[in-house]
């Protein structure tokens, strides 16, 4: 891409916040925020990148390769088990084979769905509340299959606002769980809700003190700063099962079954040498961190500026701004600067 290229994001306004300079490096530069140096593409430490979007960038090139080398996730000491959903078949993508494993080693598992999954980016011939029902019974009948504990926020998946109730009900559903493990999507997963799930946990956590627990962070969309896996081959055709109990979003949106599928054999590459086989391999990556780091890596990333870290879209944009704001005011800290 030239010096001179004009970026949009995926809404169609021009990004004016991001120049690509000339050769491999990046100069990033936020509202009211003037970065102190260039940023090269190959920082092998993505926390050290303050822009969310040069992160990205980084770990979409995989230069993190160089550096770190996933372990096998480890299921020994872990008895309950919890994810956080965007939407209902986000938790079969990202950790589908690793629920089935999970449930072989007889570990506890609950699913938190945070919206109400309507479709909103493309015209239907189902009416919303047609659209709840229906994805509410797909994500039933997955959650039958993994004899998984099914939860829902219901926020709209159009509006996206959440209210301090729903953050209070996300605090009891943990505290009742007792999660060892938190899985949540990656927090620079591109899709601002995905997102948005990221921020929910965290606020939930300022407002009502969550116990401890490890943080997989689970790959729906884009790559991963991965330093763990879960070799998922044996329970392959499970996850296809699981993936395709989503009739709705197969035949309406996109052949998820299909790309899920393809992304697990791609992520094969990810298997140290003493793994690989010339068989076919199917793995799931995560990012594990302990629950305090996980919420310095939202701190950093996301609170500078919620416009930039919901990349424009507007109604996430607008409800992340309103949530932070009610729980500061909750918390007796005012609204926020």
């Amino acid at each position: 891409m030239p010096p001179s290229a004009v970026l949009k994001n995926g809404y169609g306004q021009e990004r004016t916040d991001i120049v690509i300079a000339s050769g491999t490096k990046n100069k990033a530069m936020t509202d009211g925020f003037q970065p102190e140096r260039f940023f090269s593409l190959f920082t092998l430490d993505w926390r050290e990148l303050p822009n969310i979007d040069v992160a990205d960038r980084v770990v979409e090139a995989e230069f993190f390769r160089c550096d770190v080398v996933p372990s096998p996730v480890a299921f020994k000491d872990v008895a309950s088990m919890l994810v956080i959903a965007p939407h209902q078949d986000d938790e079969v993508i990202g950790a589908g084979g690793t629920l089935l494993l999970a449930r072989q080693a007889h570990i506890s598992t609950s699913i938190v769905f945070v919206t109400d999954g309507v479709i909103t980016d493309q015209e239907t011939r189902f009416s919303d509340d047609e659209w709840i029902g229906i994805r509410e019974n797909e994500a039933r009948e997955v959650c039958g299959r993994l004899g998984s504990e099914m939860h829902q926020l219901g926020i709209s998946n159009r509006s996206c606002q959440a209210t301090l109730e729903h953050l209070r009900r996300l605090c009891d559903i943990i505290a009742q769980s007792k999660p060892d493990v938190v899985l949540v999507p990656w927090l620079l997963d591109a899709p601002p809700k995905h997102r948005y799930a990221n921020h929910l946990l965290y606020l939930a956590h300022q407002l009502g003190r969550l116990p401890d627990f490890q943080v997989w962070s689970y790959q729906v969309h884009n790559t991963i700063h991965a330093n763990a896996f879960a070799d998922v081959t044996a329970v392959a055709e499970g996850k296809l099962d699981l993936l395709r109990c989503y009739r709705s979003q197969n035949e309406n949106c996109r052949r998820y079954d299909h790309q899920a599928m393809g992304l697990g054999a791609w992520n094969s590459r990810f298997l140290p040498t003493m793994f690989r086989t010339m068989a076919e391999q199917y793995v799931e990556l995560f990012y594990v961190s302990s629950r305090d780091e996980y919420f310095e890596l939202i701190r950093h990333f996301y609170l500078p500026n919620l416009k930039y870290t919901y990349q424009g879209h507007p109604a996430v944009t607008e409800a992340a701004t309103a949530i932070q704001a009610a729980v500061h005011v909750a918390l007796g800290l005012g609204r926020e600067e």
